[in-house]
């Protein structure tokens, strides 16, 4: 019997000293293939689009799994029907509506989109003539820095203009050739649909690898930290977006009624813009204001008061509703985290930088609570002790 002990201490400290051979074996190949990786970046990042390229199918029909999943949901629950039917439905609802779109709204866009950049240096001639004629006009008065702003502002306006007709005629040819280029996105779509099929397996079998993975301890706080996620960003992306269509058909409507220029188009800028909290529907209003400016100063004016009322209806009264809960942020940390997403992420980090914050402030000021009552606990008891 105590040879049996001893030969089984024996083994164990020769199964130590494999495993710490290995787990060094294990960091020495880990640490060599990151040196070989920052020596030979170019190459690898490369082969890492490759592979992102190839695998940007699957994760397109994650997403777009994820955006449709609410909506079939809604139709299943709404109407008792099975999940054959609602997501049968779900697609086909979005295939009329980009039929529709593709058929009636996307030549209108394009057309005014082109004749809109055609139009940009009588724009700048335009601005270059009120420029002058206010100072020609103020020239009885001896403003000596206001003549070098001047002279700035005129040379400035043909770089300006330069830049506007060169990014929006990529930004028509990017959409053009997006809409046309469509085969991972028909693809996507197919795979999507049996993400959806199978959604709660898809689910289970994420939960047991998270477990796996990560351990009972860690996999409970990374499940509740997705859940945050979800319900902070994921469902405020969905009712922005769902708002923001409903803004954009308003403005489009109500523009067109009123005779204002490039009507559609400027109604979806309107609407993408409005996707950006708090500094979005103000570039979207003056856009379609300053345009129209050139046209009918009137009716400019008319859309001006009418998108600022559609403005406040949307924040008082469709956002509640449709966004349902509020990230909880005050103008301070909307405008810095629309200032810092943007820079980092452009326009989708504007688009993001709001719910993100939301979940950061969730998670400090649990932080800031949970530490201050530690605090406070800690010097009640020494004051008891006193």
């Amino acid at each position: 019997m105590i040879h049996l002990k001893q030969g089984v201490i024996k083994l164990e400290k020769w199964l130590e000293k494999r495993i710490s051979f290995i787990k060094g074996l294990f960091f020495v190949s880990c640490a060599y293939i990151i040196i070989k990786m920052v020596d030979n970046y170019q190459v690898f990042f490369a082969s890492f689009k490759d592979i992102l390229a190839t695998l940007s199918p699957f994760l397109l029909a994650f997403i777009i799994a994820y955006i449709f999943n609410p909506v079939m949901m809604f139709i299943e629950k709404r109407f008792k029907v099975k999940r054959n039917l609602s997501l049968s439905l779900t697609y086909f609802g979005f295939l009329l509506l980009c039929y529709l779109m593709i058929s009636f709204i996307f030549p209108v866009i394009y057309h005014s989109a082109s004749d809109l950049i055609k139009q940009i240096p009588s724009y700048a001639t335009e601005i270059q003539t009120w420029i002058n004629g206010w100072t020609n006009q103020m020239s009885g008065f001896d403003f000596g820095e206001l003549n070098e702003f001047k002279t700035q502002l005129l040379s400035m306006i043909p770089k300006v203009t330069e830049i506007l007709t060169s990014s929006i005629g990529s930004l028509v040819s990017i959409t053009y050739g997006a809409v046309t280029l469509t085969g991972n996105v028909l693809l996507a779509f197919i795979i999507s649909i049996y993400i959806l099929v199978e959604k709660e397996k898809f689910t289970e079998m994420s939960k047991k690898l998270i477990y796996i993975i990560f351990r009972p301890k860690n996999a409970g706080y990374i499940l509740q930290t997705s859940r945050l996620f979800h319900e902070n960003i994921g469902k405020y992306l969905i009712g922005k977006s769902i708002d923001s269509i409903f803004v954009g058909i308003c403005a489009t409507i109500g523009l067109a009624l009123m005779g204002a220029k490039y009507a559609v188009l400027l109604g979806v800028i309107f609407g993408l813009t409005n996707m950006v909290p708090f500094v979005g529907p103000i570039f979207g209003t003056l856009i379609a204001v300053g345009i129209n400016l050139f046209y009918n100063p009137i009716v400019a004016i008319i859309a001006l008061i009418f998108l600022l009322i559609v403005q406040q209806v949307e924040s008082l009264i469709i956002d509640p509703k449709v966004v349902g809960q509020k990230m909880g942020l005050n103008p301070f940390f909307t405008l810095l985290a629309v200032t810092v997403g943007g820079k980092l992420m452009g326009i989708v980090g504007m688009i993001l930088g709001v719910p993100i914050m939301g979940v950061l402030k969730l998670y400090a000021s649990n932080a800031i609570n949970y530490y201050y009552d530690k605090t406070i606990l800690v010097c009640e008891q020494e004051e008891s002790d006193e």
